[in-house]
């Protein structure tokens, strides 16, 4: 690599750090800034896309953040984080049966993918289907068993379970041990 080549991408991978750093810290329009003078550079850049779609669904700009996952998916469309990403904007918009359908993509390629289980499970939830619901999040906990959202959707969702009793919920609680007791 020609020194101007490995100068201009030093510029690159500090221009992603700061724009990471800047959105770790909720700074998201400065770190949108720092993305955009990635992609200026480097058009191609696929974790400045995604950042970017990520800082622009984090302030409410979906559709955007939409043409971002999109853009990442024409370059690989087995990108599951971004399909995982996309799927999260557009139930945000309300179109979820696409989202669905990313969701399920996902879990098609990696029925282990615990984000995918997670989201679909609580859009589950939303859509008044606890059945699903409740299935995708109790593999998701027994995949990742001390997570404590998704414990806490699995016990929002079980309250929507007409089989559910509240015994059968008391026993759910004790089944998964002490430290839950204020869920």
């Amino acid at each position: 690599m020609s020194f101007p080549a490995r100068k201009n991408a030093d510029r690159i991978l500090a221009l992603l750090a700061q724009g990471n750093a800047l959105a770790s810290k909720a700074q998201y329009l400065d770190a949108i800034k720092c993305y955009d003078k990635v992609l200026a550079a480097a058009p191609g850049n696929l974790d400045a896309i995604n950042n970017r779609g990520n800082c622009l669904s984090l302030i409410g700009r979906f559709e955007q953040a939409i043409k971002n996952y999109n853009a990442i998916l024409a370059a690989r469309p087995n990108d599951m984080r971004a399909r995982c990403n996309r799927a999260s904007a557009l139930k945000q918009l309300g179109r979820c049966s696409e989202a669905l359908s990313d969701y399920d993509s996902v879990l098609k390629a990696d029925p282990n993918n615990t984000d995918a289980l997670y989201h679909r499970g609580n859009m589950f939830t939303d859509l008044a289907r606890p059945t699903e619901a409740i299935r995708d999040l109790r593999r998701a906990l027994a995949l990742n068993p001390n997570d404590p959202d998704t414990l806490t959707s699995l016990i929002f969702a079980l309250n929507f379970d007409p089989e559910a009793t509240n015994e059968s919920l008391q026993a759910q609680r004790c089944a998964w041990g002490t430290g839950y007791d204020d869920l």
